[in-house]
Formats: structure tokens, C-alpha cells, sequence
């Protein structure tokens, strides 16, 4: 460890809390640096401690907790030593505060505390997840109760903001989405009373809600379904508490018949969360105990092979690996079924059309189907040989002139790229997989050369 400035140190905690805004940024990151690269956690002490000589939801109250905050994604050792110092603990009880206005400046901060593992161990623990459903769900407890005991979160509820109500499901939404990047089980120490309550909220939000709250249910549907093979489930043929098998997946997609581009991009953005994780994830990820849910097997036709078991933590993994693929297919299905035509013919279109809103993500859902290690995905585009362009997947992905931005360049080639990486591509034609492999040398920006034109002198 380096030798420490104390006195200099003190001074950078005390300029984090004056009135020069500069000079408190310039402090924040010198702590930031002294605690990461320098080992110094005494300093995460002397913050919190400093932070105790404000007001509680005051502007400068909040840079400290911030800081705080921001220091304990640093990694796992640098979490418990803000919990420690019982920063942790602060945070949480201003989100749960009765004061709209801090709640509103501190939930976000929940992002950051559950960047880790222990963040999110904590979390759980605290009950904070089941807090978060309740405040998404429009009702939400005391800070008192909330702060103080775990899975505190009852029916003895008020109501809540609803800007607060949306911030809480996005934060819901980056906490699974972490909790599936870290390969933990978010979903196993959550109640599933909490569980029910968040997924029909979701599904009242996606059929009756205004766009922003469709559009945030949508990102954070997609990040549950992630965590494991059982919330995959869960979401797309599952049976829950108020809600009809099939029936999530019919308001998911449904909203493709949306008449704003935004919300069809947001939807296809979706589904490509759920295609991009891999199937060794949704095998792999354990849970503490059974799921209480009981899911549709009904519709599913890997049923036959795999029994009968509602619980898949008794499938073999042979047999998981093929629910995995056959939910996947089912997903896409879906959009085709919503928009009464075939899946890939309707996102060629959208590839091929100048708005960026759909195009974008209906290239970016192609490249995550391309991109299924099994092959499945590679024979269901190119088993799309049709005379034209937006009917010929792979007439369409040898044509450079598709895209002519940068980002839209980008997108195209990553499908490429996607194509050319997939270990099934043997299965493909000599030609096919010689072009592709000129196309992956030539880069993403590569164009064709111009022909030009003869004229004629009379």
C-alpha cells in the first residue's frame, strides 16, 4: 500500500462538501483514486463520517452518498467496507424516505450498490428487491418498517409517485440484468409472493400502461427472463398468480402493432436480451430452492422428451438445453404470429426500410438469431431463398448498399460477424462460408467499386 497524505487526504474529504463545485469534483475523484488504486478505505470511514455533518437529502449530503455509492462497485472488498462504515445502510433508508424529491435523486443509486455480488447478496437480504416490486407496483411501505428488517415489505402500504413507480422497475430491471452478467440467483431469494406481484404489474403495464411505462416494462421483462431457465419460463408460457398461460407473451408482442417505430425497435430490442444469453446459462443457473410456480408444459413440444416435471431443476441437461431452444423459438414465433406473416420475412423488411427506430434492431435481433451455437438459428435464415432481396436472407447480408451510416454499417457487420463466428457454419454451403469470410477481412465499411459509365461522342 502507498504511504498516506493524511492531512492532504482530510482536505480532499472536507472540499467534497464546499461550496467550490470544482474543487468538490476534484476531491471526488482523488478519493475515488486513493481508495481504488491505493487501497486507502480508511478515507471510505472519514466520508461517511463527514457525510453525517449535513442534512439528510441535502444536495451536499448527496454528493458524499454518491461517492459512496460510486466507490462500491469498485469490487466486492470495496462494497463491504462501505457497508461497513454503514454508508450502505444510509443509502437505502433515503431511498425509502417519505420525501418524494430525495427518493426521486437516491433510487437510482440502488444501480450501484448491486454492481456486485455482495451488493446484491446484501440486497436480498435486506428485503430491497421486494421493496422495489412494491414500489413498482404503485405501493410502497414506510421508511421505518423498509430500513429495518428484512423482506419488511407488507400490505400495509401507500401509495407511491408514479415517477417513483417507473424509476423503481428500471432499477429492477438493471439489478436482474447484473444479477444475470454476475450468475447470480436473484430470482431464488426472492419471495415468490413478490415475484407474482411484479409479473402482473408488468403485464397490466404492457397492455394498459402509457409508453413510457410499457417501453421501461419491456427492458426489464426481457432482464428477468435472462436470470435463468425457470424465469425464461416463468415469462414466456408460464402460469402465474391473475394471469393465463401464453398470456405475457401475447401482450409482449402484441405491442408490435404499435403504431410508433419506438415501441416495435423496443420490443424487437427484447427479444434479442433474451436470444444473446447463452443456452449454458439458462442450464446452468441453480436455485436455492423449488420454484412454487407451476409452468406450462402443456405447449411445449420438447414435453414428450424430457417428462413431465414442472420444476426443470430435475431435467437432465440434455433436456434443458432443448426447452431452452424450443422457448427461443417459440419467442420468435410469436412476433410472426403477432404480425400474421413469417418471423424473419417481417424483420428483412424492417431491415430494409430507412427508419433507423426499427431497422436497427431488427438487424441487431437477426444478428442474435444468427448467432444460436446450435444451428438453429443459421437454418432458419437461410432457409429463406426467395427472388428478391427481402426475401433472400443471404442476398441480403452479401449486399453492402443495405446500409450507408456508420452505426448502421456497424450493425450489419456484427450480423456478419455472427454468421462467420457461429460453429455450426459447416453446415452451410462452400460458397456461402468463402463469402463471408471475404466479407469479415473486408470490414465493416468496406464499398464496392464503382462501375463506371461509358459515353458515347456522337
Amino acid at each position: 500500500m502507498a504511504s498516506l497524505n493524511t492531512e492532504r487526504d482530510m482536505k480532499a474529504v472536507a472540499a467534497l462538501g464546499g461550496a467550490d463545485l470544482s474543487a468538490a469534483e476534484e476531491a471526488a475523484k482523488f478519493i475515488e483514486n486513493a481508495v481504488r488504486y491505493d487501497r486507502s478505505f480508511y478515507l471510505i470511514q472519514e466520508v461517511q463520517k463527514a457525510s453525517h455533518q449535513h442534512r439528510q437529502g441535502s444536495v451536499v449530503y448527496m454528493r458524499y452518498i454518491s461517492l459512496l455509492c460510486k466507490i462500491s462497485t469498485f469490487g466486492d472488498e470495496e462494497f463491504r467496507a462501505c457497508e461497513e462504515a454503514g454508508a450502505i445502510k444510509d443509502i437505502i433508508v433515503e431511498c425509502m424516505t417519505d420525501d418524494i424529491l430525495v427518493q426521486i435523486n437516491t433510487i437510482g443509486l440502488l444501480t450501484g450498490i448491486g454492481s456486485t455480488v455482495s451488493g446484491l447478496e446484501y440486497m436480498c437480504d435486506k428485503g430491497v428487491f421486494d421493496w422495489l416490486i412494491w414500489a413498482s407496483c404503485g405501493a410502497i411501505v414506510s421508511s421505518g418498517k423498509a430500513a429495518n428488517s428484512a423482506n419488511s415489505v407488507n400490505s400495509n402500504s401507500t401509495p407511491v409517485d408514479p415517477l417513483i413507480r417507473i424509476e423503481a422497475l428500471r432499477v429492477l430491471g438493471f439489478l436482474f440484468a447484473k444479477s444475470a452478467a454476475l450468475n447470480f440467483d436473484a430470482f431464488g431469494h426472492m419471495h415468490h409472493t413478490f415475484v407474482t406481484h411484479f409479473l402482473q404489474t408488468v403485464h397490466r403495464y404492457l397492455e394498459e400502461g402509457n409508453e413510457e411505462e410499457r417501453l421501461t416494462s419491456l427492458a426489464t421483462l426481457s432482464e428477468f427472463a435472462v436470470i435463468s431457465l425457470t424465469t425464461l419460463q416463468l415469462v414466456v408460457e408460464g402460469t402465474h398468480s391473475g394471469i393465463a398461460p401464453g398470456q405475457m407473451l401475447s401482450a409482449w408482442m402484441g405491442l408490435l402493432t404499435n403504431s410508433k417505430v419506438e415501441m416495435i425497435g423496443a420490443v424487437l430490442q427484447s427479444v434479442a436480451v433474451v436470444l444473446d444469453q447463452t443456452d449454458e446459462h439458462y442450464v446452468t443457473a441453480s436455485h436455492p430452492h423449488p420454484t412454487p410456480f407451476v409452468t406450462d408444459q402443456a405447449s411445449t413440444d420438447a414435453k414428450m422428451e424430457v417428462g413431465h416435471h414442472t420444476d426443470h431443476g430435475l431435467l437432465p441437461e440434455l433436456g434443458k438445453r432443448e426447452v431452452v431452444v424450443h422457448i427461443k423459438k417459440r419467442l420468435l414465433g410469436a412476433i410472426g404470429e403477432a404480425k400474421r406473416t413469417n418471423t424473419i420475412s417481417y424483420l428483412m423488411k424492417l431491415a430494409l426500410q430507412p427508419i433507423e427506430a426499427t431497422r436497427f434492431p431488427a438487424v441487431n435481433l437477426l444478428r442474435a438469431i444468427a448467432a444460436q451455437p446450435s444451428g438453429w438459428g443459421l437454418q432458419m435464415l437461410f432457409a429463406h431463398q426467395g427472388a428478391s432481396i427481402d426475401s433472400n436472407f443471404y442476398e441480403y447480408v452479401i449486399e453492402r448498399l443495405t446500409e450507408y451510416c456508420k452505426e448502421g454499417k456497424d450493425h450489419k457487420f456484427a450480423l456478419i460477424q455472427a454468421v462467420a463466428q457461429n460453429p455450426s457454419r459447416g453446415h452451410l454451403p462452400d460458397e456461402v462460408n468463402q463469402k463471408i469470410d471475404v466479407m469479415v477481412q473486408q470490414g465493416a465499411y468496406y464499398l464496392p467499386p464503382m462501375v463506371e459509365l461509358q459515353t458515347m461522342e456522337g
